[in-house]
Protein backbone atom coordinates (compact mmCIF):
# COMPACT_ATOMS: atom_id res chain seq x y z
CA UNK A 1 0.00 0.00 0.00
CA UNK A 2 1.10 3.51 -0.85
CA UNK A 3 0.29 6.36 1.80
CA UNK A 4 -1.22 9.78 0.79
CA UNK A 5 -1.75 11.96 3.33
CA UNK A 6 -3.62 14.74 2.06
CA UNK A 7 -6.00 15.64 4.69
CA UNK A 8 -6.11 12.68 6.42
CA UNK A 9 -4.16 9.30 6.31
CA UNK A 10 -5.15 7.13 3.27
CA UNK A 11 -4.06 4.07 1.39
CA UNK A 12 -4.30 3.04 -1.97
CA UNK A 13 -3.06 0.06 -3.84
CA UNK A 14 -4.21 -2.28 -7.10
CA UNK A 15 -6.56 -4.34 -6.83
CA UNK A 16 -6.60 -5.64 -10.87
CA UNK A 17 -5.01 -4.72 -13.89
CA UNK A 18 -7.25 -5.94 -17.28
CA UNK A 19 -5.27 -6.97 -20.34
CA UNK A 20 -6.23 -3.84 -21.97
CA UNK A 21 -4.25 -1.69 -19.79
CA UNK A 22 -7.61 -1.06 -17.01
CA UNK A 23 -6.04 -0.60 -13.61
CA UNK A 24 -8.59 -0.78 -10.70
CA UNK A 25 -7.33 0.82 -7.40
CA UNK A 26 -9.01 0.42 -4.33
CA UNK A 27 -8.88 3.87 -2.04
CA UNK A 28 -8.89 3.74 1.92
CA UNK A 29 -9.58 6.59 4.30
CA UNK A 30 -8.60 5.92 7.69
CA UNK A 31 -10.38 5.59 10.81
CA UNK A 32 -11.54 9.39 11.07
CA UNK A 33 -14.85 10.89 11.55
CA UNK A 34 -16.08 14.39 9.65
CA UNK A 35 -14.98 15.10 6.35
CA UNK A 36 -12.00 13.85 4.83
CA UNK A 37 -10.10 14.25 1.83
CA UNK A 38 -7.21 11.95 0.04
CA UNK A 39 -5.90 12.15 -3.64
CA UNK A 40 -4.33 10.10 -5.51
CA UNK A 41 -1.39 11.70 -8.49
CA UNK A 42 0.12 10.77 -11.33
CA UNK A 43 4.35 9.60 -9.91
CA UNK A 44 6.84 12.64 -8.83
CA UNK A 45 8.49 11.53 -11.82
CA UNK A 46 5.86 11.44 -14.64
CA UNK A 47 5.27 14.94 -16.96
CA UNK A 48 3.62 15.95 -20.38
CA UNK A 49 3.22 17.78 -22.96
CA UNK A 50 -0.57 18.82 -23.65
CA UNK A 51 0.18 21.80 -26.13
CA UNK A 52 -1.85 19.43 -28.75
CA UNK A 53 -4.77 18.93 -26.94
CA UNK A 54 -8.10 21.21 -25.82
CA UNK A 55 -9.24 19.71 -22.91
CA UNK A 56 -8.85 16.41 -20.65
CA UNK A 57 -11.74 14.81 -18.75
CA UNK A 58 -11.80 11.61 -16.24
CA UNK A 59 -15.08 9.72 -16.33
CA UNK A 60 -16.03 8.27 -13.10
CA UNK A 61 -18.45 5.85 -11.85
CA UNK A 62 -19.22 5.28 -8.32
CA UNK A 63 -19.10 1.10 -7.93
CA UNK A 64 -19.49 1.85 -4.02
CA UNK A 65 -23.15 1.78 -2.15
CA UNK A 66 -22.28 4.95 -0.44
CA UNK A 67 -21.83 9.15 -2.33
CA UNK A 68 -18.54 10.43 -2.70
CA UNK A 69 -17.37 13.53 -4.12
CA UNK A 70 -14.78 13.59 -6.82
CA UNK A 71 -12.64 16.38 -8.25
CA UNK A 72 -9.36 16.65 -10.30
CA UNK A 73 -6.28 18.44 -10.28
CA UNK A 74 -3.49 19.82 -12.56
CA UNK A 75 -0.46 21.07 -11.83
CA UNK A 76 1.62 22.44 -14.31
CA UNK A 77 4.55 23.46 -11.82
CA UNK A 78 3.72 27.35 -11.19
CA UNK A 79 -0.06 26.64 -10.37
CA UNK A 80 -2.53 24.29 -9.60
CA UNK A 81 -5.75 23.93 -11.07
CA UNK A 82 -8.72 22.36 -9.55
CA UNK A 83 -12.08 21.33 -11.52
CA UNK A 84 -15.71 21.52 -9.72
CA UNK A 85 -16.89 18.90 -7.83
CA UNK A 86 -19.24 15.82 -8.84
CA UNK A 87 -21.10 13.94 -5.91
CA UNK A 88 -21.74 10.58 -7.08
CA UNK A 89 -24.59 8.51 -5.56
CA UNK A 90 -24.45 4.85 -4.38
CA UNK A 91 -24.98 2.34 -6.22
CA UNK A 92 -27.84 -0.53 -5.87
CA UNK A 93 -26.95 -3.50 -6.96
CA UNK A 94 -24.67 -3.15 -10.16
CA UNK A 95 -26.97 -0.93 -11.63
CA UNK A 96 -24.80 2.11 -13.13
CA UNK A 97 -26.81 5.43 -13.90
CA UNK A 98 -25.51 8.48 -15.85
CA UNK A 99 -25.38 11.78 -14.13
CA UNK A 100 -26.21 10.13 -10.66
CA UNK A 101 -23.77 7.37 -10.49
CA UNK A 102 -21.35 8.28 -13.15
CA UNK A 103 -20.03 11.78 -14.00
CA UNK A 104 -17.48 13.31 -16.41
CA UNK A 105 -14.75 15.77 -14.78
CA UNK A 106 -13.18 18.03 -17.60
CA UNK A 107 -10.48 20.87 -18.04
CA UNK A 108 -11.43 23.28 -21.83
CA UNK A 109 -8.45 24.89 -22.01
CA UNK A 110 -9.75 27.26 -24.63
CA UNK A 111 -12.42 28.83 -21.10
CA UNK A 112 -10.97 32.19 -19.89
CA UNK A 113 -9.65 30.83 -16.63
CA UNK A 114 -7.72 28.00 -17.95
CA UNK A 115 -5.66 30.12 -20.67
CA UNK A 116 -2.71 30.68 -18.53
CA UNK A 117 -2.21 26.99 -17.86
CA UNK A 118 1.45 26.03 -19.20
CA UNK A 119 0.15 22.89 -21.52
CA UNK A 120 3.91 22.28 -22.31
CA UNK A 121 4.54 21.41 -19.05
CA UNK A 122 2.31 19.49 -17.07
CA UNK A 123 3.98 18.11 -13.71
CA UNK A 124 0.84 15.77 -12.00
CA UNK A 125 -2.48 14.82 -12.38
CA UNK A 126 -4.40 14.30 -9.26
CA UNK A 127 -8.02 12.75 -8.14
CA UNK A 128 -9.27 13.56 -5.33
CA UNK A 129 -11.79 12.00 -3.49
CA UNK A 130 -13.78 13.02 -0.26
CA UNK A 131 -16.94 12.19 1.64
CA UNK A 132 -18.21 12.74 5.37
CA UNK A 133 -16.87 9.69 7.36
CA UNK A 134 -17.96 7.25 8.36
CA UNK A 135 -20.26 7.17 4.91
CA UNK A 136 -24.04 5.24 5.85
CA UNK A 137 -22.48 5.10 9.32
CA UNK A 138 -20.00 2.18 8.19
CA UNK A 139 -18.74 2.40 4.41
CA UNK A 140 -14.41 3.82 4.64
CA UNK A 141 -14.14 2.21 1.37
CA UNK A 142 -14.20 4.34 -1.92
CA UNK A 143 -15.18 1.78 -4.88
CA UNK A 144 -15.21 3.66 -8.45
CA UNK A 145 -13.53 3.32 -11.75
CA UNK A 146 -12.14 6.05 -13.44
CA UNK A 147 -11.07 6.95 -17.45
CA UNK A 148 -9.10 9.61 -18.87
CA UNK A 149 -8.86 11.44 -22.07
CA UNK A 150 -6.95 13.84 -23.67
CA UNK A 151 -7.96 15.39 -26.71
CA UNK A 152 -10.42 17.99 -28.51
CA UNK A 153 -13.39 18.39 -27.42
CA UNK A 154 -14.54 19.28 -30.99
CA UNK A 155 -12.95 16.52 -33.07
CA UNK A 156 -13.17 16.91 -37.11
CA UNK A 157 -15.12 13.73 -38.14
CA UNK A 158 -13.27 11.18 -39.65
CA UNK A 159 -13.75 10.77 -43.56
CA UNK A 160 -16.00 7.68 -43.14
CA UNK A 161 -18.57 9.42 -40.68
CA UNK A 162 -18.10 12.66 -43.20
CA UNK A 163 -19.22 10.37 -46.00
CA UNK A 164 -22.23 8.79 -44.27
CA UNK A 165 -23.46 12.22 -43.16
CA UNK A 166 -23.03 13.83 -46.82
CA UNK A 167 -25.03 10.64 -48.34
CA UNK A 168 -27.38 10.96 -45.69
CA UNK A 169 -27.90 14.84 -46.76
CA UNK A 170 -28.05 14.08 -50.61
CA UNK A 171 -30.97 11.90 -49.83
CA UNK A 172 -32.69 14.20 -47.90
CA UNK A 173 -32.14 16.89 -50.88
CA UNK A 174 -32.98 14.48 -53.57
CA UNK A 175 -36.43 13.09 -51.59
CA UNK A 176 -37.12 16.98 -51.03
CA UNK A 177 -37.32 17.80 -54.66
CA UNK A 178 -39.25 14.57 -55.87
CA UNK A 179 -41.74 15.83 -53.42
CA UNK A 180 -42.02 19.12 -55.09
CA UNK A 181 -42.13 17.58 -58.50
CA UNK A 182 -45.14 15.34 -57.66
Amino acid sequence: MVPVNQGAPAFSFITNETDDGAVFLTFWLSFKYGYSLGSMSTPVSWSADWTEHTSFQQRIVNRDESPWTFSMSIDDGSNVYTSNSLTLAGVSGDEITPNVTEGILSFDFSTLELETIDLANISSVSLNISGILPVNNYDRVAEYEVAFEVGDLNPVPLPASLLLFSSALALLILRKNNNKTV
